[in-house]
């Protein structure tokens, strides 16, 4: 990795164009290096892993014994008549390959690793140590594609689920000022902040009043929610990504089988995807958004209960288990709902969760990522950083044929409770 690094500094500037430092290096089952190169090294516009890969061939390697090391996300997408570097490290045959930091290009971002894994390609990422160089390295390629803001009229940026909670607490006469909003806040971090407030031995009952206050917040931000200035509006598609997914899980139809959706909201998510279904659950922590879900889908079972805890679904009970656009949410706790997930599954159940990876931006246009909290800056990384978590938590609690996919409007993880 290091090595790789060495050889992305050494990449030579082609033009005036802002273009990434890259660099890539072949090695054998043993750790010995076949061949090392960097972007330009052989010509303006050629890549690192194409060079790196062609030097390999010519010293005839056994490349599906070997393993790539590149610092940037491979390419997915090229100018005609070239080929992108993702299909040329699958028609290289090798099987594992380490990749740097993703590409910030948003039509590249998470695609790259997406095309390895679903060919069959083992991928790992470099050590967040090694991705901070990198992104040192490439601080002008970064800073080009990522300094995007969302207007402050964007509902995630005018309407925050810590403001209108701390609103609520502080009614109640919760002596808080503010409450902590950074990414990876679970409820119960919440809920142990706010029980340092309540030193007086008050009747307060801070995890109740922490989740009904959750339950209100997201009510108040998604219960009259329209796909109207949102990306699956722009790019109604995304049905076509989640039904690929099913696919690749092996399921052709959900119609039969027993779909709990955690994190329904008021339902506009189901157009097209679970008015058939005769066995479906469906489950949110906002009261008013999930009797509007229940309008839409009459026949299904609701019930107001949390990700976190689903007492109410019995053990074994569920064939799929999905949760679209939830699990980035704000004071989620991916790692309790993951086991709670595999609680209602049956053996060989299906999990699918996404993660938004998308906003409209200024002019309608399309905006990767997830917004920093209480600002309007968005994050490219960050919705494969959850996703990764969801993933990570997925492997650890041992399901099957653990899977991403890189969607147009959002990053799926997927995988089968063992049998």
């Amino acid at each position: 990795m290091r090595l790789a690094i060495t050889e992305a500094k050494l990449s030579t500037p082609e033009d005036h164009g802002v273009r990434p430092f890259v660099g890539a290096v072949v090695a054998d089952e043993n750790g010995e290096v076949i061949a090392t190169a960097h972007r330009a090294e052989q010509g303006s516009g050629d890549h690192a892993e194409y060079i790196v890969l062609s030097k390999a061939n010519l010293l005839q390697h056994d490349l599906a014994r070997a393993e790539l090391f590149v610092t940037l996300e491979p390419c997915t997408a090229r100018s005609p008549g070239k080929k992108p570097c993702a299909q040329h490290i699958v028609e290289s045959g090798i099987r594992r390959v380490h990749i740097g930091m993703l590409d910030p290009n948003g039509i590249i971002l998470g695609r790259g690793e997406d095309k390895l894994r679903q060919e069959g390609i083992a991928v790992e990422r470099f050590p967040s140590e090694l991705v901070g160089e990198l992104e040192i390295l490439n601080e002008q390629f970064v800073r080009h594609h990522r300094e995007v803001r969302l207007p402050d009229t964007s509902l995630y940026v005018s309407t925050q689920v810590c403001d209108i909670i701390l609103e609520a607490l502080q009614r109640e006469g919760l002596p808080v000022k503010e409450l902590p909003h950074d990414w990876d806040v679970s409820v119960e971090d919440l809920i142990n902040y706010c029980r340092a407030f309540d030193t007086d031995d008050t009747s307060w009952d801070i995890p109740a009043m922490i989740r009904r206050f959750r339950g209100l917040a997201f009510d108040k931000k998604y219960a009259d929610y329209t796909y109207e200035k949102d990306a699956r509006g722009l790019i109604p598609e995304w049905i076509d990504d989640l039904n690929a997914v099913l696919t690749r899980c092996g399921l052709s139809t959900l119609e039969g089988s027993r779909v709990i959706n955690v994190g329904i909201g008021n339902g506009a998510e189901g157009h097209g995807l679970l008015e058939k279904l005769d066995k479906l659950t469906l489950v949110d922590v906002g009261s008013i958004s999930l009797q509007r879900a229940q309008q839409k889908f009459p026949r299904a079972r609701a019930t107001v209960s949390n990700a976190e805890n689903l007492d109410a679904i019995r053990a074994k009970s569920q064939d799929v288990y999905m949760s679209l656009r939830t699990y980035q949410s704000s004071y989620f706790d991916v790692t309790a709902s993951i086991r709670e997930a595999y609680r209602v599954l049956r053996a060989g159940g299906l999990f699918i969760a996404s993660v938004a990876n998308a906003f409209l931006g200024e002019d309608e246009t399309l905006v990767p990522g997830l917004v920093f909290p209480r600002s309007n800056m968005v994050d490219r990384d960050r919705p494969f950083e959850v996703a990764e978590k969801i993933r990570h938590q997925l492997t650890i609690m041992g399901f099957d044929d653990v899977g991403l996919h890189s969607g147009r409007t959002e990053v799926f993880v997927f995988g089968k409770r063992p049998l």
